[in-house]
């Protein structure tokens, strides 16, 4: 992991701070992207040991895309690896229905880094890291949006609460 960019370095604001462990309060562990002075950021909720491990170990983010019934599921798979063994994954979808998940992919083409806010068990701010986002990520983005608005063109979008809640069931989030 490369170091956070001075620049980069900005604690989530108030309004935005509360409004993530809002969420998280219903939501339980797992990760969500907003759109943020630093572009799209990923807030994440997992255990505080977990958050720890961070700071020794490697972050990769990749851009995911799969349709299941009609609805197009993007997500972000943030990869927590702290040895060869030992690999913690979080998974942030992306309603591209919602705007702020369209501001997000909106940013994403041009970004050069994906800041990460954790928050530990008691959904407290513990601190912040940042991943590299490459060109082939940048460029994967406009193929996978581009996938997603024809499947919405085709299909009508979906029910995309019920099919991610189906998707989670089966998903571990650390």
């Amino acid at each position: 992991m490369k170091k956070l960019p001075p620049n980069l370095l900005r604690t989530p604001d108030v309004y935005v701070d509360e409004q993530v462990k809002k969420i998280f309060q219903q939501s339980g562990f797992g990760g969500i992207p907003l759109w943020t002075e630093s572009g799209c950021t990923i807030f994440v909720h997992t255990r505080a040991d977990i958050i720890e491990t961070t700071l020794g170990a490697d972050l990769a983010v990749q851009l995911e895309f799969e349709e299941v019934d009609g609805v197009p599921l993007i997500w972000l798979e943030l990869e927590i690896v702290i040895a060869d063994t030992d690999h913690h994954r979080v998974s942030i979808f992306l309603n591209i229905l919602d705007d702020q998940a369209v501001s997000c992919l909106r940013a994403l083409p041009y970004q050069r880094w994906i800041v990460i806010h954790w928050y530990d068990e008691k959904r407290e701010y513990t601190g912040s890291s940042a991943v590299e986002w490459s060109p082939d990520n940048q460029e994967k983005v406009r193929k996978v949006t581009q996938q997603a608005q024809e499947a919405i063109e085709r299909t009508g979008g979906g029910d995309f609460e019920e099919v991610i809640n189906r998707v989670k069931k089966d998903r571990h989030l650390s």
